[in-house]
């Protein structure tokens, strides 16, 4: 069941991407947004109520249906992240505020991981639940206070705006070949979904399960390092985007060639680190080309965050 985990959480970011475009249209993106988070609130809040009373059905089966349901509501939340960036930024600095964005992601990461694991020496588990409804509520709170955006709306869902975002991929030779390298990566990153690095680290590696967490607390730290060197390098890569992300891709395609025949944990590590700086190197500039061509479709906005969810499982979805 553990093991399946992943694919279901996977599942659920995808689905929930592809019915972003439907909600999108009838819903300005900053009031989608806040519902999401809302949402989230209120599903912490229930699973503090699952461990505060007592209860006739299996315990575990609804924490991993809120878990889901989570994961459905990551799925809307990021890409509505991504496309409110162009709403907010001009496009002189849409590099330096997705590094930003994405700098954030990864120090979140880096932080929960680090005081959560100290937290959780000193407190219960539903004591760190009800810690995190707390902040979950200020969240929502705080998304409630975003500017409205200037953007279409429908008063109906048709046909046309869930294929939409395809036609203008079918009509765009630069679009289809992006969605397609994320396609193709989406289906590589599925290695480093949290089931498969701990038998990597068990059978390959041989070493203890703590190191699944240092292959995690390192690839984040790179790409934390990878997104900030994007946001002083903005300039830069502003003018040779597409060589920034070709070559990005070609490095991280290497580096997992280089991770897949080593054997050592402490090369390991290095390569995990370089993989996580080579990836927010390509992900900023490319997520930001998506960004300048198509400011008003946020459905590809979310085919561009496939490969974002599918890495986010390594951090903590076990």
């Amino acid at each position: 069941m553990t093991s399946l985990i992943p694919v279901l959480l996977t599942a659920s970011m995808v689905i929930s991407g592809l019915l972003t475009p439907l909600i999108t249209g009838r819903w300005r993106l900053n009031h989608v947004l806040a519902v999401s988070q809302f949402g989230k609130f209120l599903l912490l809040l229930f699973l503090v109520m699952i461990f505060s009373i007592q209860l006739s059905v299996n315990r575990l089966i609804l924490i991993d249906v809120v878990v889901i349901m989570i994961a459905l509501l990551d799925g809307l939340a990021e890409p509505v992240s991504a496309a409110l960036i162009p709403h907010y930024v001009s496009d002189a600095y849409l590099v330096k505020a997705n590094s930003l964005l994405g700098g954030a992601y990864q120090l979140l990461g880096i932080g929960g991981w680090a005081i959560g694991s100290t937290l959780l020496a000193f407190f219960q588990i539903d004591q760190l639940l009800i810690f995190g409804v707390i902040v979950a509520a200020v969240a929502s709170g705080l998304m409630l206070a975003l500017p409205n955006v200037d953007q279409p709306l429908h008063q109906q869902v048709s046909w046309d705006q869930f294929t939409s975002g395809w036609k203008v991929i079918k009509n765009s030779r630069l679009l289809r070949v992006v969605t397609a390298m994320d396609l193709l990566e989406t289906a590589a990153n599925t290695v480093w979904v949290s089931a498969i690095i701990l038998v990597f680290v068990h059978q390959v590696l041989q070493v203890s399960s703590t190191w699944w967490g240092y292959i995690n607390a390192i690839y984040m730290l790179g790409a934390f390092l990878g997104s900030w060197g994007c946001y002083f390098l903005a300039k830069r890569l502003e003018q040779h985007k597409i060589r920034v992300i070709s070559w990005g891709a070609l490095i991280s395609s290497a580096i997992m060639l280089l991770v897949a025949v080593n054997h050592l944990p402490i090369v390991t590590l290095l390569l995990a680190m370089l993989f996580g700086v080579s990836s927010a190197m390509k992900n900023v500039p490319q997520t930001t080309l998506v960004q300048k061509m198509f400011q008003m479709i946020s459905w590809l906005l979310c085919m561009r965050c496939k490969m974002f969810y599918t890495r986010e499982l390594i951090r903590s979805r076990l």
